[in-house]
């Protein structure tokens, strides 16, 4: 049974700590203790460590807390390899080194928060056209899923909960398509002509 100790911080205020056994890492086989502290009341620690254990239980101890987006990428793009053209897949890889990879790649997977998926892709679409910067958020948001799936990364995904930016178009931007009355006259007088 893990006990919730009260102690005082450096200030003199009043905080609880614990350190719980969880139990067996299954891939380790090393025994998983954990220790926190800093907790107001003795219910928030309380409450923290209940969720630790049941996480514990459901998903055994988080070993890819350090996988990077990079590493989870090259294991996206194995699989992704099989299911298009060759050429599909090498402008895929030269889409991910020159965009998404400097954007995420040394960015730990399960640490890339909303407000990153949306940084990068404001700045895409202030270089890309269009089709460039959808395309690249869409691969994120796959490469993402991917490690959903894998197990690297334990709450939703975070690129699917930005804004896509779109560009304005004005009055007066679109190129008219129509001829005036001279331009009209002179498009009748060359095929007379001919």
């Amino acid at each position: 049974m893990t006990k919730i100790v009260e102690y005082k911080n450096k200030k003199g205020q009043k905080l609880y700590k614990f350190q719980a056994y969880l139990g067996i890492d299954e891939q380790t086989g090393k025994k998983k203790v954990t220790r926190r502290g800093g907790f107001k009341s003795k219910r928030e620690a309380e409450l923290v460590l209940s969720r630790l254990q049941s996480s514990f239980e459901d998903h055994g101890a988080p070993q890819h807390n350090n996988i990077l987006f990079k590493d989870v990428y090259e294991e996206w793009y194995e699989s992704y390899i099989n299911t298009v053209r060759v050429s599909t897949y090498a402008r895929t890889r030269a889409m991910f080194n020159n965009h998404i990879l400097p954007a995420f790649g040394e960015k730990r997977i399960c640490t890339i928060t909303i407000r990153d998926v949306q940084k990068a892709v404001n700045l895409w679409f202030e270089i890309a056209p269009v089709s460039g910067y959808k395309r690249w958020y869409q691969y994120t948001t796959n490469v993402l899923d991917f490690a959903i799936r894998m197990g690297y990364i334990h709450h939703s995904n975070p690129a699917k909960a930005i804004v896509l930016p779109r560009r304005q178009e004005l009055p007066g931007d679109a190129p008219e398509n129509f001829y005036d009355r001279e331009e009209l006259a002179t498009f009748f007088e060359h095929i007379d002509k001919q």
